[in-house]
């Protein structure tokens, strides 16, 4: 496999999850419980709409690199 192909799949594996967490889908502003199994009084709600904005960055970047590859190729 050649580094083109293997940027593209970062990035496209990214731009999937880029889509799952974004704040517009429904499933995305729903809570997930994160609870520590020894003291369940910590428990803390998370919505999956949190992760979206690292996801963006790392697309970007991945997509930029993905791009940079396929010129030098």
């Amino acid at each position: 496999m050649s580094l083109t192909i293997i940027t593209g799949w970062i990035a496209a594996i990214l731009l999937f999850f880029n889509f799952v967490t974004c704040l517009a889908m429904p499933w995305a502003t729903k809570n997930l419980k994160k609870c520590d199994p020894k003291n369940c009084k910590d428990c803390e709600v998370v919505c999956l709409g949190k992760f979206h904005r690292p996801i963006v960055i790392l697309s970007i970047i991945a997509i930029i690199v993905h791009v940079v590859v396929s010129f030098m190729n």
